[in-house]
């Protein structure tokens, strides 16, 4: 059964612990001569050149003079890619091995560099589509513009949140095969106490829009706090769960964390999910940003003290959201429970900060934050400890102010890169 949040999860695990900007060392030298840095999701696997007979003969197969050849294998968010670089005695041949690639595989999976070829190999194609961009093989746009379209079922009561992740893989496999009994008596097991509604409340600014099927009866948008409340009636059902098609266009790179939404006062407030007054989380957010002379200075510390395996292992169940003070006694969580954290100890310190959920193109659900500093929202991993920009791959809709998630997916997200060029 897949896990939902199980790639990003070894994402997190994996590549924020050591500098992979000082990963290009690790590539054979033909792959270094394509690949010059690497972002700090990219970690190699293994980074072989082959020998001067095989790149003959592959050449020949090619039909071009090929002089190097390479094969990397990354891990990207705990999905493997393969890179292979194949270096021609000039920009011609790499085009003729270009145009011989293209015969078997997607245009968007073969590039060419002036005398260099490169072909991806993987099972997810979004990552496929942005590695092109990661590795600097390709220019990206100013913004990008996604579509996500998924089902969800309005949420309103998760009886513990544990169970949130298994429920979604649980929906999806008994959905996948519904002539299996034991999948549906999973399903319906991890769903008791689970309560449905019939609305929605998401994140909305001027680089999000939604459609929905069926539309809702009532919308009420509020600007102020970049935050809408979708009303629906009669829904319908998938297994007696009530669902609603989402579709939701993305634009990034439009600094829409500027724009005129304030914090609410609810954006301070401790809450169960968040125990801000907690005397023991105060004294922590305390030492943690002891010497800050800002908000800023103060949330820059926060995650540092938040990068993973330094204070808080990236360990545990998939998907988990054990709980502020449990995350603290065993020093472990996944990436809710390091939002969730982070949520809490900024609060503590009087900084407004809310929760945002979605998905990073290329990888797997994921859930991060944003925080009110300088007088502007701005989105943080506190995952990768703030490593990690959340331009332009976070695609984030469900925005919360008290840490409720107000839906559970029915499906997985269909996601797609709207003005991707090949």
């Amino acid at each position: 059964m897949r896990d939902y949040f199980h790639r990003i999860a070894i994402c997190a695990a994996a590549c924020f612990v050591t500098a992979a900007y000082g990963q290009v060392d690790r590539l054979d030298p033909v792959a270094r001569k394509a690949i010059h840095e690497l972002p700090i999701e990219w970690q190699v696997i293994s980074s072989n050149e082959i020998d001067a007979a095989q790149v003959q003969q592959i050449g020949q197969r090619l039909g071009a003079d090929v002089r190097g050849l390479s094969n990397a294998v990354f891990s990207v968010m705990g999905k493997r890619i393969q890179v292979n670089t194949i270096v021609c005695v000039d920009s011609q041949a790499a085009e003729a091995v270009l145009a011989g690639l293209r015969q078997s595989k997607p245009a968007f999976a073969c590039r060419a560099v002036g005398p260099i070829a490169i072909e991806f190999v993987g099972q997810d194609d979004n990552l496929i589509r942005r590695a092109g961009y990661d590795l600097k093989l390709a220019p990206r746009p100013e913004h990008l513009r996604y579509r996500v379209r998924v089902r969800v079922a309005p949420l309103k009561r998760c009886p513990d949140y544990m169970k949130w992740n298994g429920a979604v893989n649980a929906i999806v496999a008994a959905e996948a095969d519904k002539s299996n009994a034991s999948l549906r008596a999973q399903r319906d097991e991890l769903l008791a106490g689970f309560e449905f509604g019939d609305q929605l409340i998401l994140g909305k600014h001027a680089g999000l829009e939604y459609t929905f099927d069926p539309a809702p009866a009532r919308e009420d948008v509020d600007n102020s706090r970049g935050l809408a409340r979708y009303q629906f009636k009669d829904l319908p059902r998938q297994d007696d769960i009530p669902y609603v098609t989402m579709t939701a266009t993305y634009t990034t790179g439009g600094n829409y964390m500027s724009d005129p939404r304030k914090p609410s006062a609810a954006c301070t407030k401790s809450t169960a999910d968040w125990p801000a007054d907690d005397p023991e989380l105060r004294k922590l957010a305390d030492e943690v940003t002891a010497g800050a002379k800002s908000d800023a200075d103060a949330v820059d510390a926060l995650l540092r003290w938040l990068r993973p395996n330094v204070n808080i292992r990236f360990a545990g169940q998939t998907g988990s959201r054990y709980g502020v003070t449990d995350v603290l006694s065993q020093k472990r969580g996944h990436c809710w429970d390091f939002s969730d954290l982070f949520i809490t100890l900024c609060r503590a310190k009087g900084i407004p900060a809310r929760q945002i959920a979605g998905w990073i193109y290329g990888g797997e659900g994921h859930v991060w934050a944003e925080v009110w500093i300088d007088g502007h929202w701005k989105q943080v991993d506190a995952t990768g400890g703030g490593m990690v920009d959340c331009e332009p791959y976070h695609i984030g809709y469900v925005v919360s102010e008290n840490g409720g998630m107000p839906m559970l997916y029915v499906t997985l997200p269909e996601i797609e890169l709207l003005n991707f060029e090949e």
